[in-house]
C-alpha cells in the first residue's frame, strides 16, 4: 500500500532526513552491496546506532529498528530525488517529493584534503581526507566506489544535525569511517562495523514489494 502524500519540512517528524554527498549534477553510483555502520550519535535521535546500508543502480535502502516492535526502512531513487519511507507498525509508504527534500539540505561545503594516507576499516583500503567544518577537524575516510549517502535524524531542524554530516562529500565518494580530532586524538563518529559486496535482489528496492 503506498501513501501518496506530499509532506511538509514541519512534519518530517520524527523522521526528519538530511543528505550527505548528493551534489545536484553528480548522482552516479558503481557500488552495489550492503554496508552496515555505527554512528554512536544516532542512538539519541533514532533510538539506535546500528544501520544497514544497501546499495544497487540507482536505488538506495537504509534499514534500522529503534525498538523491538518498530523497524523502519528508507527507500531513495537518485535519479529522481524521490524517497519512500516506510515504519513497520504503520504499513505502507509515505512519499517525500525532491522539493521537500531539498529544503533539509545545509549549506556547509568545507573544502576537502586528501593526505595521501590510507587505512583499513573492516578489511578494506580508503583513503583518508581531511575538512575542517566549524573550526572541528574532521578525517573522512573514502572507499574508491561512489554512491549517494543518507543519513536519517530524528531532528526538527538540520541545526541539530551533526556538523559532519551536512556536508557535500568529494567526488560522492562512500565513507567507511569519520573522525572529528581534538587534542591530536581521533575520536570515531562514524564506522562501517560490515562492508560486503554483493548483488542485491531488486525487490528490496521496490516500493511494491515492501
Amino acid at each position: 500500500m503506498l501513501f501518496r502524500q506530499k509532506i511538509k519540512p514541519l512534519f518530517l517528524i520524527p523522521l526528519f532526513i538530511l543528505f550527505l554527498s548528493i551534489p545536484e549534477m553528480v548522482t552516479s553510483q558503481n557500488f552495489e552491496g550492503i554496508i552496515q555502520y555505527e554512528i554512536p550519535e544516532l542512538q539519541d535521535k533514532i533510538g539506535t546506532d546500528q544501520l544497514d546500508y544497501m546499495i544497487k543502480g540507482n536505488m538506495i535502502r537504509i534499514e534500522y529498528e529503534s525498538g523491538k516492535s518498530r523497524s523502519t526502512s528508507i527507500l531513495y531513487e537518485t535519479e529522481t530525488e524521490m524517497m519512500f519511507i516506510s515504519i513497520g507498525m504503520l504499513g505502507g509508504h509515505v512519499e517525500v517529493p525532491p522539493d521537500d527534500v531539498q529544503l533539509n539540505f545545509m549549506d556547509e561545503e568545507p573544502d576537502f584534503e586528501n593526505t595521501g594516507e590510507t587505512r583499513t576499516v573492516d578489511g578494506n583500503t580508503c583513503e583518508v581526507w581531511k575538512a575542517t567544518i566549524e573550526s572541528n577537524i574532521y578525517h573522512y575516510c573514502f572507499m574508491p566506489e561512489t554512491a549517494d549517502f543518507i543519513l536519517p535524524i530524528n531532528s526538527v531542524t538540520a541545526g541539530s544535525v551533526p556538523v559532519w554530516a551536512g556536508v557535500n562529500l568529494p567526488d560522492n565518494h562512500l565513507p567507511l569511517e569519520v573522525n572529528r580530532v581534538q587534542d591530536g586524538e581521533e575520536k570515531t563518529v562514524m564506522k562501517a562495523v560490515h562492508f560486503e559486496k554483493k548483488e542485491l535482489n531488486r525487490r528490496l528496492f521496490s516500493i511494491l514489494e515492501n
